[in-house]
């Protein structure tokens, strides 16, 4: 959308100039689209996401609902969410087939019950999750994933992605593929209660490469 203003202009006879008059000036608003839906759930429901850009906060709360919240300025991009049964699933795609990265790009703020399951794959920008108890399957590209007071089982792959979790109850795998030999990464990794916390890193001249840790459960 358009908007535009009107400045009046004047010949000055004298100089030969044009003084401020019917000058246009035009200036466009970029509007962002809000969409919010909710849905009531069983016990252990699965809730999927999958975007191609932008930053996914998903956060537990002691409702028996999923609340989808979205937010995106690009016409080119739609967002859904519908349910299946215990099921919620949540897409960005394109609608046009001329899309820049930028045009790509949804955040979104979820809300789940602490017992959901979450499929999440994100290629780019950043995945948060805080306090949801039950299995997750994280995906990215170039997305970090910080997760915090987890208790499920979990599973992270990444192409060029950061990994954290502070605070994991579970037992978790952390999978990263690389593209060229010679290669360097880090898990930060917080266990809860006495278990001991600390960074591992480890060098790699192959790919792809994975880090399992073996399921820990409360002292």
């Amino acid at each position: 959308m358009s908007t535009a203003q009107f400045l009046p202009l004047r010949f000055n006879w004298k100089t030969g100039l044009l003084a401020p008059g019917l000058l246009l000036v035009a200036s466009t608003a970029v509007f962002a689209h809000n969409i919010e839906k909710h849905f009531k759930v069983e016990p252990r429901s699965v809730v999927t996401i999958h975007n191609p850009s932008g930053k996914v906060v998903v956060k537990a709360w002691t409702k028996s609902e999923v609340m989808v919240i979205a937010t995106h300025t690009s016409d080119k991009v739609e967002v859904d969410a519908e349910q299946t049964g215990n099921r919620v699933d949540v897409m960005t795609h394109q609608i046009s087939n001329s899309i820049s990265p930028e045009d790509l790009r949804a955040d979104y703020q979820i809300n789940v019950p602490e017992d959901a399951e979450l499929q999440i794959h994100d290629d780019s920008g950043e995945v948060s999750v805080a306090n949801v108890l039950g299995d997750m399957n994280v995906e990215t590209v170039g997305a970090g994933v910080d997760l915090e007071d987890a208790a499920g089982y979990l599973t992270v792959r990444t192409v060029g992605g950061s990994f954290q979790c502070i605070r994991c109850a579970g037992g978790w795998k952390f999978r990263r593929s690389v593209e060229a030999s010679n290669y360097s990464a880090c898990a930060a990794i917080t266990f809860t209660r006495k278990r001991p916390k600390g960074t591992f890193c480890w060098t790699a001249n192959f790919f792809p490469m994975a880090f399992t840790g073996s399921r820990i459960t409360a002292a």
